[in-house]
């Protein structure tokens, strides 16, 4: 048991930059879309194009190109651990200059109290150029910190170590929900908190980057990578063609997982967009500033389901089985985006926390299982490259879905639509999840065998 428990402390900070990536992910999704909203002005339909380009096409660009590269980087720190470094660095410097846009405008000129968008266009710039910068670069600690919880975590603890992952992501979402839930007030009001608010949030994600990235540099001890002695390093453009060959030989049992994992980020993107707002706008739309206070609530709600779903995830997935569970959670998924539009959520602040909380149970399944499944599948000499695959099909999702949510938001005049719209996604997403194979019994050596026996898919 003592053996067990140091094992999944060790696993704790070897993940924490994890943490990290998820308090940059959270901050930005409960604060982007209301400080382009309500203090630069954007309407709801350019946010959501805003919002849907600059991480998911940053991290369709990066992850499998930081994977790729990652496999066999040579490093005294290892493979992992020199992009997690440089990553934090940069994604450190995108939030600084998010939370100094407005300021930064104002200087150039923005009409800082300006009722219109073109009041604020320097100022906007500076955000979106944050934005960019903070995206590609989270996404350069993201792929590399997840492979190396895998690298590290062996073979038989990957549901725990994928598990741990979900954990530490549920604790940083509720620090940062519950940390800006207390910076949200009357815009009006002298409290220069409640004037700033997006000033101070991305200024503690500044810290909070950095402290998390520490333990796993020094907890996630990797070995040098040893490149065999007729293996010539990989060119820039070999890059590419090892990406290409990853898409178009992938294993069917791999292509099953990725289409799953694309359904179910397709259904949750337009929520995680918009569930700040939502409360804003639907719930209290005659008291936004109080509404988007619930909306960081709900948040934290939201991460707290997570965290504790988190906990008992790894004894259901081996008791009931990978399958049921991830259906089961698919399922209620489903339900909870389309009943956001059916019900009449006016002043119902509790059903509408009920339902948005509760899609944290697949959110919790689907951000553990199909990494586990990954490196059952390809093992871990080329988990950087398709952990950044299984990534890429994730951006995409959220950039088809969040296109398409956009003009329903304005088509109906309602962000409960849009969400709404997810359950279609999520029904597919269901159906996919009966053709994963989750059997645990392969050879050792059978990986090695279909690498080289698979065929081309579109051959």
């Amino acid at each position: 048991i003592i053996t067990n428990m140091n094992h999944s402390l060790w696993l704790i900070l070897v993940s924490a930059s994890l943490a990290g990536v998820q308090f940059v992910y959270a901050i930005q999704f409960a604060c982007g879309t209301p400080l382009f909203y309500n203090k630069l002005k954007v309407p709801e339909g350019i946010i959501a194009i805003i919002m849907s380009t600059a991480g998911p096409v940053s991290g369709f660009i990066v992850q499998p190109i930081i994977g790729v590269i990652s496999d066999s980087y040579e490093n005294k720190l290892g493979r992992r651990r020199p992009f997690i470094i440089v990553g934090t660095i940069f994604c450190a410097l995108g939030m600084a200059v998010i939370a100094n846009s407005t300021k930064l405008g104002v200087l150039f000129g923005d009409n800082g109290d300006g009722p219109t968008m073109a009041d604020h266009t320097v100022a906007l710039t500076f955000a979106i150029g944050g934005l960019w910068v903070m995206n590609l670069f989270v996404n350069v600690i993201q792929g590399p910190a997840r492979t190396l919880v895998n690298d590290l975590a062996g073979e038989a603890h990957l549901q725990t170590a994928n598990a741990i992952v979900v954990f530490m992501m549920g604790i940083s979402s509720v620090l940062a929900t519950i940390v800006g839930a207390q910076f949200i007030g009357d815009s009006n009001s002298s409290n220069p908190l409640y004037q700033e608010p997006y000033f101070y949030l991305f200024m503690i994600g500044v810290g909070i980057v950095f402290a998390s990235s520490l333990p796993t540099l020094l907890a996630g001890k990797e070995a040098a990578f040893q490149r065999p002695e007729n293996e010539e390093s990989i060119s820039f453009f070999g890059v590419f063609k090892k990406i290409f060959i990853a898409f178009y030989t992938m294993p069917r049992e791999m292509v099953y997982v990725v289409v799953v994992y694309f359904f179910s980020w397709a259904a949750y993107s337009p929520l995680m967009i918009y569930q700040s707002q939502f409360y804003a706008t639907v719930v209290y739309p005659d008291d936004s500033d109080y509404g988007l206070k619930i909306g960081f609530y709900s948040l934290a709600l939201f991460a707290s389901v997570q965290f504790l779903f988190s906990l008992i995830s790894p004894f259901l997935l081996e008791k009931i089985g990978i399958k049921k569970v991830y259906f089961t959670s698919q399922a209620i998924a489903t339900g909870c985006y389309a009943i956001l539009a059916l019900i009449d959520m006016k002043n119902n602040v509790y059903m509408a926390l009920l339902f948005t909380s509760l899609v944290a149970i697949n959110f919790t399944v689907f951000n553990s299982v199909p990494f586990a499944l990954t490196i059952q599948i390809v093992g871990t000499t080329e988990a950087g490259l398709y952990m950044g695959v299984l990534n890429s099909a994730a951006v995409v999702s959220q950039t088809v879905a969040n296109t398409i949510a956009s003009p329903i938001v304005s088509h109906f005049h309602s962000i409960s639509y849009g969400i709404a719209y997810g359950s279609i996604y999520s029904l597919l997403a269901m159906f996919a999840v009966l053709f994963l194979n989750t059997s645990k019994n392969k050879p050792k050596n059978e990986m090695e065998v279909r690498k080289e026996s698979r065929k081309p898919l579109l051959a």
